[in-house]
């Protein structure tokens, strides 16, 4: 062995390749996991064939109430959360769109609790040198809360339309009234004395004056 200040080669020598290797594969999975704690959106990252899950950050256990560890076990647990009725749209979608680059859906998700959550995710291929996609890469954000606040600005909107139609047929019945009014007023003045006629005429007047009161004043 040969000798050399401050010890011996040997034992100055560094860890090998395959140590360091593996030290910086921990280092950047240290770092994804720090990142992925900072953010409430899931990130995701998978082989093409999406049989091994690389990648998932914490927020996917925060929103879909699955371990990250069942996703990681089994790539395609995520799928089995999804509504019925959005399944089969995802599933052709996340085959055909996501090594394009152009996943981008929103759908719903049943949580184990048997929560409704909406989900827009988006996806886009992640290439070598050669242009080979060797990745597939992705984020989900849960939208529920801009869905709901959606839901109810369109029933305002459409509450606001219905208020809008009625106060202009109100209006334009009150305007119908006040003709039939005016002409009960000069039917009246034109036939003098026909008690039986001017009994009809009073009939009307007063059945115009109800109808008038079922509308407000203001329309």
């Amino acid at each position: 062995m040969i000798e050399a200040p401050g010890g011996s080669v040997s034992e100055r020598r560094p860890g090998s390749v395959s140590e360091r290797r593996q030290q910086r594969l921990q280092e950047t999975k240290d770092r994804y996991d720090q990142l992925g704690k900072a953010i409430e959106e899931v990130a995701w990252l998978t082989d093409v064939e999406k049989n091994v899950m690389l990648y998932v950050s914490p927020g996917y256990e925060q929103i879909w109430g699955r371990t990250c560890k069942s996703l990681v076990q089994d790539p395609r647990d995520w799928a089995a959360a999804i509504h019925p009725d959005d399944r089969a749209r995802v599933l052709e979608a996340a085959l055909t769109r996501q090594s394009a680059g152009t996943y981008d859906e929103e759908y719903r998700i049943v949580r184990p609790d048997g929560s409704t959550r909406w989900i827009r995710e988006r996806a886009f291929p992640v290439r070598d040198a050669s242009g080979t996609v060797v990745r597939l890469a992705g984020a989900a954000q849960d939208i529920t809360r801009q869905r709901e606040l959606e839901t109810q600005l369109n029933q305002a909107q459409k509450l606001e339309s219905i208020g809008l139609l009625a106060g202009g047929i109100a209006h334009d019945f009150n305007n119908l009234l006040t003709v039939m009014g005016a002409g009960c007023d000069w039917l009246t003045e034109a036939l003098g004395d026909n008690p039986e006629l001017l009994e009809i005429l009073g009939e009307v007047r007063d059945a115009t004056a109800r109808a008038g009161s079922l509308t407000p004043a203001a329309w």
